[in-house]
């Protein structure tokens, strides 16, 4: 019975790591759509965005990237073990 219950607990780790996963890719993209948005409409209509909102784009764009790498990267050395 104790086999079993390792079993369950490793699996219920496991879902609960890809739900997580899921859930920070998908809030990454909903905060990518505004910025998104932004940029396509403002190229549209000819005026170049601000210096100073590129380089925060590009940073805030390189966090969420080294956050998201971090986290997959966690989840998959955790189930690992």
């Amino acid at each position: 019975m104790v086999g079993v219950a390792r079993q369950v607990e490793d699996l219920c780790w496991r879902v609960g790591g890809l739900v997580l996963t899921m859930g920070l890719m998908h809030a990454a993209t909903i905060m990518t759509l505004p910025i998104v948005a932004l940029v396509s409409n403002s190229t549209r209509v000819g005026r170049a965005l601000p210096r100073w909102l590129t380089v925060v784009l590009v940073l805030v764009g390189g966090v969420l990237a080294l956050v998201s790498l971090w986290a997959i990267v966690g989840l998959s050395v955790a189930g690992i073990q």
